[in-house]
């Protein structure tokens, strides 16, 4: 069965036109989407100290971020979370490849 695009995309004065099957079959589809987009987003969090062993294994340094909430009580503890795991390949630069030669 071949479904055009009028069908999907249709304005919302033509709904009570639609069969109802027809109602429940696009909303089943769209939440189904919306459940695999929503299901993809979701990783692992790593504790401080995993982050910091597997960014030491790959040879690069961990970028250790600091938070603390500031409340009418007063600040509470910092709290430290994993940044970015800094590399020395990502302070390698190819020059572009149209770049002119340079001058002497």
């Amino acid at each position: 069965m071949a479904w055009s695009m009028s069908i999907w995309f249709s304005p919302a004065s033509n709904i009570e036109h639609q069969p109802h099957r027809m109602r429940i079959a696009k909303v089943a589809v769209l939440a189904g989407l919306t459940a695999l987009v929503l299901a993809g987003c979701e990783h692992q969090k790593l504790t401080l100290e995993e982050a910091q062993a597997a960014c030491a294994k790959k040879g690069g340094l961990l970028a250790v971020i600091y938070t603390q909430k500031i409340t009418v009580s007063g600040p509470e503890p910092e709290i430290a979370s994993p940044g970015d795991c800094i590399s020395p390949s990502k302070f390698d630069v190819a020059p572009p490849a149209n770049a002119p030669a340079p001058a002497n």
